[in-house]
């Protein structure tokens, strides 16, 4: 997960900086030549560039992490915990483009946002969702990135005190990044009397999380593709659906509310005109079809595991969860 952080925060960087630092009608000094050019370079003005001191900016920022103000996103005002499937984040400041005064940056394990302050109101510079893994050709980047001393610190969105209100609350929050064709239910990963939420979330580039509970925080997975399975009250998770060729072999382990893949591997389907072969990897190095299966079988019992019984809707899922709590 850092290494697709990484990647996707190179190409945030490349677009602030192809975006702004432009010398255009200056002079010497750095200043604009006369008073047209001046109009104009205060409309072009960033969104950190138009705001006022950096204490207030630092202000706004803190607001915008309790929740106390809101952000344009998807033509509505949501608060911070409307941007991310996580609800634990990271969040560091940084300097991108060069105008001495640092932004907000903010991550969970599918999003990255980038937030400036315009007029003390917090204002989206960028925004990456990374759901794919990252190319060979971007480790030169890797490489840079990770001499990039950034100072992340982790903060929880919002606190509960049941299980039953942060699912319902994780719901509703979430609603703006699922499909109508939804679905959730309640299952039981690992052996506390605390069950998981499952959510398909109705397409296949989202795929299915499963968010637990446990001591008053909430943990979340998610597997870009559906088909998930698991051991009941064993706390390990099972996939192997994938398509066009491309399978890929996720186990998951649940301890004390905190989700670990454990091993990965991959199945590819080659096609050589009529005939089809296969090729197995494993942790990205290369193994035969019996290894493959031995070294799932080391971490999981395939035959031990369970497919969701009947999943429900969202007002039935609500229902249940008010159900619990009476």
């Amino acid at each position: 997960m850092h290494i697709q952080r990484s990647v996707l925060l190179f190409f945030l960087l490349t677009a602030f900086l192809s975006g702004c630092g432009s010398n255009a009608g200056m002079d010497d000094t750095g200043m604009p030549e006369t008073m047209e050019e001046a109009e104009t370079a205060e409309d072009n003005r960033t969104p950190t560039e138009a705001d006022g001191s950096n204490a207030d900016m630092a202000e706004t920022y803190e607001r915008f992490l309790n929740g106390e103000l809101t952000i344009a996103w998807k033509k509505e005002q949501v608060p911070v915990a409307e941007l991310f499937w996580d609800n634990d984040i990271e969040y560091c400041f940084c300097d991108i483009n060069g105008d001495g005064v640092e932004e907000l940056h903010i991550r969970d394990s599918v999003a990255y946002y980038a937030v400036g302050v315009c007029d003390n109101q917090p204002q989206i510079l960028s925004e990456i969702w990374w759901w794919h893994e990252p190319e060979a050709s971007d480790a030169e980047w890797l490489k840079k990135l990770s001499e990039n001393d950034l100072e992340w610190k982790e903060r929880q969105l919002e606190n509960f005190a049941t299980w039953q209100e942060a699912y319902a609350a994780y719901i509703e929050r979430r609603e703006s990044m699922v499909s109508e064709y939804a679905s959730y239910a309640l299952i039981y990963v690992d052996d506390d009397e605390i069950p998981e939420l499952y959510i398909y979330t109705g397409g296949m580039a989202t795929g299915e999380f499963v968010v637990s509970f446990y001591d008053g925080h909430v943990g979340v997975m998610n597997r870009e593709r559906v088909g998930l399975q698991y051991m009941e009250r064993v706390g390990l998770l099972y996939s192997e659906s994938g398509n066009m060729g491309f399978n890929p072999c996720n186990i998951y382990k649940l301890d004390k509310g905190t989700f670990s893949e454990i091993g990965t591997g991959l199945c590819s389907e080659i096609y050589d005109e009529e005939e089809v072969s296969f090729e197995y990897f494993w942790e990205g190095c290369p193994v035969t079809e019996n290894e493959y299966e031995a070294r799932i079988a080391e971490l999981i019992d395939k035959s031990a595991c369970v497919e969701l019984a009947e999943l429900y809707t969202k007002e039935e899922i609500l229902e249940i969860l008010g159900d619990y709590g009476e």
